[in-house]
């Protein structure tokens, strides 16, 4: 599943979608309410912080795992990466909980960032 998210995005819609594909890969509410947040943590962050950006959800049978992965254009974080991974951190006034919360959840996180974007790739077992 490929996703567009720009300002004018319904994210709401969005989850709707993502919680579909989550619900038809695993009967556990825990999972399929894990991999949702997951993608709202991400989309949210591109509508705040990037003109735009993609969100993939793949099921990878082999590994009975979805692989999650984003990309924007935005101005990125590289500057304050460190602190942006602790609990608290926040540039924008938020509680500053996103992306720790994929840290704990996902059950492997690779994020790069730079004045060109952001990437991330998360894979959260079924």
């Amino acid at each position: 599943m490929n996703l567009r998210i720009d300002k004018k995005t319904d994210v709401e819609g969005l989850l709707s979608r993502v919680e579909n594909f989550a619900s038809s890969l695993s009967a556990d509410e825990t999972t399929v309410a894990e991999i949702t947040t997951i993608a709202s943590e991400i989309a949210y962050n591109i509508i705040k912080y990037a003109p735009e950006g993609t969100l993939s959800l793949e099921y990878l049978e082999n590994a009975k795992c979805v692989r999650i992965a984003a990309s924007d254009c935005g101005p990125g974080f590289a500057d304050v990466f460190e602190d942006a991974m602790k609990d608290g951190f926040s540039s924008s006034g938020s509680l500053g909980l996103g992306l720790p919360s994929l840290v704990r959840m996902c059950d492997e996180l690779d994020v790069t960032t730079s004045s060109h974007g952001t990437k991330i790739i998360c894979i959260k077992g079924i």
